[in-house]
């Protein structure tokens, strides 16, 4: 993956979007093959639920629910925090890339989106659905954490009770994980407006950014602000930046690694 993806464009039509898909997964099939297909466009993909009318509708409860029973109907705050890692790692990535690498974008609103789940409930990528635009890449990183994430993350958050800083330092994990991954392919100044995200106060049209707090720094290195919980369901271990001290983590659910 290099800066001359960058040249990439497509025309300002419906179908553009579609274009925009397949330009993407030719892309990825180089350079991140587990990334093929989680973006689709319109006529190319298997459907998903439009995001707008997803949370309109309160059907973010449905599939959290229709997930939360798949995993056992264990902790509920668990299961949900789970979740919007799946939406998170499942799009982020992939998205901030293209954000980076493509001259054109499609709209990434949540009016423009659908969300794809599968037979669980659980987030398998997103239809985008609008013609392709130029903007600013600090509008489309904006349109894409702001727009798009932050009502989804605050519908999960509302179905379940999840603490605020919970999804959100959920986002800061992946977005910092994106960043390492482009690093080696990508020069730091293409890489700034991502990092940005971390740095401003403010979010899309003033609000306040929760990225700036969702991480921490301790002697320890670069940690979560809030617990993921994921630890509370059955076969998932502590995360890696978990902020749990290590003398507080019950022995049971610690990576293979980190027992002896």
């Amino acid at each position: 993956m290099s800066s001359e993806a960058g040249t990439m464009t497509a025309s300002a039509d419906p179908s553009s979007a579609d274009r925009f898909a397949d330009q993407l997964d030719a892309l990825l099939a180089t350079h991140w093959p587990l990334g093929r297909g989680r973006i689709v466009g319109p006529s190319g993909g298997p459907g998903g639920q439009n995001l707008q009318t997803l949370l309109a509708d309160r059907d973010v409860d449905r599939l959290l629910m229709r997930f939360h029973a798949a995993q056992g109907s264990q902790d509920l705050r668990a299961t949900a925090s789970v979740w919007s890692q799946w939406y998170l790692a499942t799009t982020w990535p992939v998205l901030i890339g293209a954000t980076l690498l493509f001259d054109e974008l499609p709209p990434l609103g949540v009016d423009a989106v659908a969300l794809v789940t599968d037979a669980e409930g659980c987030p398998a990528g997103l239809e985008v659905r609008g013609p392709t635009r130029r903007a600013p890449v600090e509008h489309r990183l904006d349109e894409l954490v702001f727009a798009q994430a932050a009502p989804l993350l605050e519908a999960v958050m509302r179905a379940s009770r999840l603490p605020k800083g919970v999804p959100w330092s959920n986002a800061a994990t992946v977005l910092n994980w994106t960043l390492e991954q482009l690093a080696d392919k990508l020069p730091p100044a293409q890489l700034a407006p991502v990092r940005a995200l971390f740095d401003t106060r403010d979010g899309l049209n003033g609000g306040p950014n929760p990225l700036a707090v969702a991480m921490r720094e301790t002697p320890q290195g670069q940690v979560r602000s809030s617990c993921c919980l994921r630890y509370k369901l059955s076969g998932f271990p502590y995360c890696g930046n978990c902020p749990i001290p290590a003398e507080r983590r019950d022995s049971r659910f610690m990576p293979d690694d980190t027992t002896t």
